[in-house]
């Protein structure tokens, strides 16, 4: 029996190259250079450090907060059974980098530990 090949699998630019392996290829050339730079400190004091340190923990937050609200959403899908275990390992990601954001050292209001 012949079986057409589907034609999702066809590509009809087979001698071009492909966007993701332009990317991965220029993505590892910077990377590569990227040892040559020269040290360059980005923040003078470790003041400066923590605006920034604390929008990135609250972006890391929404991300995992994202990932459990998803994964709680869809627990009654069926052939899910993982998403409750991976939604609730990412609430206790979101709540132990809100206990780190919160107690860092720069923060005022909070205890030190």
């Amino acid at each position: 029996m012949n079986n057409p090949v589907p034609a999702s699998m066809v590509d009809p630019e087979a001698g071009k190259p492909r966007v993701p392996l332009l990317w991965v290829a220029a993505l590892s050339v910077l990377f590569l250079l990227s040892g040559f730079l020269p040290a360059f400190r980005f923040f003078s004091l470790p003041t400066h450090y923590l605006p920034f340190h604390t929008a990135l923990e609250f972006v890391a937050m929404a991300v995992s907060a994202m990932v459990f609200a998803l994964a709680w959403n869809l627990r009654s899908a069926s052939g899910n059974s993982q998403s409750i275990l991976l939604g609730t390992g990412f609430l206790a990601v979101t709540l132990i980098d809100l206990a780190h954001t919160l107690s860092f050292t720069g923060i005022s209001g909070w205890p030190a530990a």
